[in-house]
């Protein structure tokens, strides 16, 4: 069965408590990993996209749709290099918090409420003073279930990476463990 994260996440509505058994349970509109990209987009707009690779390897890469979306302003899928059924390998959905990072992290603690009485698992609360790669701090809460992980986070960017035309956000993203394992040890 497959659970809709994005509904029960942002209209914080629980009927019962469900138990997830595994990451490819939780959607993002709509989407699990292990879906096909083409069960949502045609393949003339996945390739009308740009592929975005990370500086040390290209095992995966990341297509961004900001199209037909309910819940998110964007959405980052990852599938891997030369797949040609575009499998999801991670999904994230993001939503602009545009110089509003206090309302941001609230909406990040809410989340973080709903999440945890949800799964009841442990998390881990962390900040980082460089993130992503030295553009802004970052405030995550990672979720672990199995070796998989659930993560949401804020982003404040610094001025000069605004100047560029990041903007503060918040993501929420579900990665199975051989994706986490790859971006830790092989991408960066």
């Amino acid at each position: 069965m497959k659970i809709p994260l994005f509904i029960f996440i942002l209209t914080f509505v629980f009927q019962h408590q469900i138990k997830a058994d595994d990451i490819m349970d939780f959607q993002i509109e709509g989407m699990s990993i292990g879906d096909s990209l083409l069960d949502y987009y045609t393949l003339k707009n996945i390739k009308s996209k740009k592929k975005l690779f990370y500086p040390k390897s290209k095992k995966h890469y990341l297509i961004e749709f900001t199209d037909n979306l309910v819940k998110y302003d964007s959405i980052g899928i990852h599938v891997k290099e030369n797949d040609n059924d575009f499998k999801i390998t991670s999904i994230k959905g993001v939503i602009f918090f545009e110089k509003k990072l206090k309302k941001c992290k609230k909406k990040m603690k809410q989340i973080e409420k709903d999440v945890s009485n949800f799964l009841n698992i442990k998390k881990e609360l962390y900040e980082e003073k460089n993130y992503p790669d030295d553009r802004g701090k970052g405030y995550i809460i990672e979720f672990h279930l199995s070796n998989d992980r659930l993560r949401i986070w804020c982003v404040d960017f610094f001025k000069k990476a605004e100047k560029s035309g990041s903007v503060d956000n918040l993501a929420l993203s579900i990665e199975p463990h051989d994706f986490s394992k790859w971006l830790k040890n092989e991408a960066w």
